[in-house]
């Protein structure tokens, strides 16, 4: 009985797979570095790729402020990202021996300015992060080592980066305050 169970769900996510692959490999471009995003590829399995890009978002266009703010250089961003986890087995060792349906959220605020849009100078950018995470850990009741869940993380609110970027033409550039270096060095489409 147990072995039917596990090959009955090997299928199932072989057939996620083979359904999902076509898809994708349908409209990935040729190049390495021309891989639509995640969204871009939603967008366009349910047929919103008419201005993926150009959407104002789920809040609108504020009356205008949006577009007013954006033309001149400054632009606002939040992503909230909820995620129900349940365990269907216990875990006496991490769990207390407890089925548990848990909650969790991640919420991304950032902010952008660039200098020249907003009047001050050519080729500045100012970029703030903050990063707050809630709810229970889903790990403390699967018991996973390498961690449930790509939302993980403690009950906080943090800057995560907080930096200044000054572009000098086609030399270089230089960058001051705090930032991700994973996001320059440790970024790949299939990572």
């Amino acid at each position: 009985m147990v072995q039917w169970r596990k090959r009955k769900h090997l299928n199932l996510v072989a057939l996620a797979c083979a359904c999902v692959l076509p898809t994708w490999s349908a409209m990935a471009d040729d190049s390495f570095l021309g891989q639509p995003s995640s969204s871009e590829r939603e967008a366009s399995v349910h047929g919103h790729d008419d201005g993926l890009m150009a959407w104002p978002g789920i809040t609108g266009t504020w009356g205008g402020a949006r577009d007013d703010l954006e033309a001149h250089g400054v632009t606002l961003e939040a992503v909230y990202t909820g995620e129900f986890a349940r365990n269907f087995t216990a875990n006496n060792v991490t769990g207390n021996g407890q089925k548990r349906t848990i909650y969790h959220t991640n919420t991304d605020l950032t902010l952008t300015i660039d200098t020249e849009k907003a009047g001050l100078w050519t080729g500045g950018t100012l970029f703030i992060y903050g990063l707050g995470n809630s709810g229970a850990a889903p790990t403390t009741y699967t018991g996973d080592m390498q961690g449930y869940s790509n939302i993980e993380a403690t009950n906080q609110w943090i800057i995560h980066e907080a930096w200044f970027e000054q572009q000098f033409g086609n030399v270089g550039s230089l960058l001051l305050g705090l930032h991700d270096l994973n996001s320059e060095f440790y970024n790949t489409d299939y990572g």
